[in-house]
């Protein structure tokens, strides 16, 4: 599973509104995703009323998906499509982040555009949030902030999905009996580790590993990273006193995305390369 997460970026503000615009990145293809889940969080604040009434108020936050429009003076020419609604009270306890659930809506952006085969065509997803009750309930919506420090940004886990037509490399994974070199699953908790107050998310992730033996049955050049480890393979078989053995070792790796806070407090989103363990073989 993998985790991609974006940071909005302001386009302009229409009729009081800010457009949301999240960007895929062209050079990873997304149409062979399934979307497990897509989060995006928005930031709620008090605005500090002074109406003894406005603590017992609700407010219902609304997210619209904005259709593109080749028109800049009518950005909204092409309509809007309601994906979510969520209340939100004015209570001190509902103030901070607000998760709203948009996994359809994710799935539907990574799909192919019509009449687009072989890759996705929509680069790129507009969001409108309103919030219909926010101003009598004393609360406002942290739409974008320059410093970054409370923007709004979309949390997505994917998992590929399976192909037909299998490659002759691939990976074994780890279960009862299994002995060979294999994928073992393994989910790092950031708040096990301590870190749940300077990362945003993901909260965790699988972070995977190899386990195994790499010696002592029969195996094909498939089975190697590099035909060098087969060859040397098949060379302590027939030379069982020499000191020659590969080792089970992580043979494809891929990136993941953290959003977390720095020193200034500031919101920051990093592609941290090979994360995560995908493949395993002997090397």
């Amino acid at each position: 599973m993998r985790n991609k997460l974006a940071l909005s970026s302001e386009r302009l503000t229409v009729n009081g509104h800010v457009l949301l615009d999240f960007h895929q990145n062209p050079d990873r293809p997304t149409h062979r995703l399934r979307v497990v889940s897509a989060s995006l969080w928005l930031y709620v604040r008090s605005r500090g009323s002074s109406s003894p009434s406005a603590s017992n108020r609700t407010a219902t936050l609304y997210v619209f998906r904005v259709a593109e429009s080749n028109s800049t003076s009518a950005p909204l020419s092409g309509g809007m499509d309601l994906l979510a609604a969520v209340e939100v009270d004015a209570s001190s306890a509902s103030h901070g982040w607000r998760r709203v659930d948009l996994r359809a809506a994710v799935q539907h952006w990574f799909a192919p555009a019509s009449g687009h085969h072989g890759h996705n065509a929509r680069k790129k997803l507009t969001l409108l949030v309103d919030c219909v009750g926010c101003g009598p309930a004393g609360i406002q919506v942290a739409q974008f902030e320059r410093r970054q420090r409370r923007r709004p940004f979309l949390a997505v886990a994917t998992e590929a999905l399976v192909s037909r037509r299998r490659g002759r490399r691939f990976t074994i994974t780890c279960g009862e009996g299994v002995t060979q070199c294999c994928k073992q699953s393994l989910y790092v908790s950031f708040e096990d580790l301590g870190w749940d107050d300077w990362i945003i998310a993901p909260k965790g992730y699988f972070a995977n590993y190899c386990m195994g033996e790499c010696a002592g049955r029969p195996r094909t050049p498939d089975m190697f990273r590099y035909f060098h480890a087969h060859v040397l393979e098949e060379y302590r078989l027939r030379n069982p006193y020499a000191s020659v053995s590969p080792c089970c070792a992580p043979t494809k790796l891929s990136p993941m995305s953290l959003i977390y806070f720095d020193r200034d407090h500031n919101i920051i989103k990093s592609d941290l390369p090979k994360m995560i363990v995908e493949e395993c073989g002997c090397t």
